[in-house]
């Protein structure tokens, strides 16, 4: 519900028809699911749902230029009515110097790609072998890059060779989960 009691209307979403629960927000659906069906694989193992979450606020803030330099670039791929919509917000928010929220950005992975390496080696996982949350948190946004700027793009293929090929390496891991365009 929004503050003045309309309802509020958002994606993702999620109705389960077998218990008539219906959640909105990725991580409280990624939470649900866990707890309601126990016989699928772990997004928060060994209890690290709260972890997993301040990695989730830790890489978001850590990506602040993110759409400045997307955005603009997701233009094309958008219908009208959509941009209509969208045109304000993204003048709004356009990159004013490129070079410089490239670096800041290329910055900002770096930083992210650092808490990878501590997981010592291990995978290529922030939990080593144990793909969890935080992943998909990454993956999902990879996926919006890449579509974005265009997979045969110089900037995606900048992205994606950033911290030894780490996000090329974990978007590729995730594509499987992808749904078809």
């Amino acid at each position: 519900m929004k503050p003045d009691g309309s309802p509020l209307y958002t994606v993702p979403f999620i109705h389960d028809t077998s218990t008539g629960e219906a959640i909105a927000d990725s991580i409280l659906i990624a939470e649900y699911l866990e707890k309601k069906y126990p016989d699928t694989p772990k997004l928060f193992p060994n209890g690290t749902a709260g972890l997993q979450s301040a990695f989730n606020d830790g890489f978001l803030a850590n990506l602040g230029t993110l759409l400045p330099v997307t955005y603009p670039e997701m233009m094309p791929y958008l219908n009208s009515a959509t941009v209509a919509y969208v045109a304000p917000i993204v003048e709004r928010i356009r990159s004013k110097n490129r070079t410089e929220d490239w670096i800041k950005l290329k910055d900002g992975m770096s930083k992210i790609d650092g808490w990878y390496a501590r997981n010592g080696g291990k995978g290529p996982y922030l939990l080593g072998e144990i793909p969890s949350w935080a992943d998909i948190v990454v993956a999902g946004w990879l996926v919006f890059v890449r579509h974005a700027l265009g997979e045969d793009s110089k900037d995606w293929k900048d992205v994606g060779s950033w911290n030894g090929g780490r996000w090329m390496t974990l978007s590729d891991m995730f594509r499987k989960y992808e749904l078809a365009a």
